[in-house]
């Protein structure tokens, strides 16, 4: 029965909670970064290949 009291005192316990959420947020803007610049890196890079060739 310790146990399962340790247990339920853990999942009453909101300390940390915010933490949580704002490591989460912090990791989807992150991934939302990181498609920006892949996506836009390899237009960017067509660009570039399209000046150089008119060059």
């Amino acid at each position: 029965m310790n146990l399962l009291l340790v247990l339920r005192q853990l999942s009453a316990d909101q300390r940390g909670v915010s933490a949580v959420e704002y490591a989460l947020l912090a990791a989807l803007i992150a991934l939302a970064i990181i498609g920006g610049i892949t996506a836009f890196g390899t237009n960017l890079a067509g660009i570039f290949t399209t000046v150089g060739g008119s060059i």
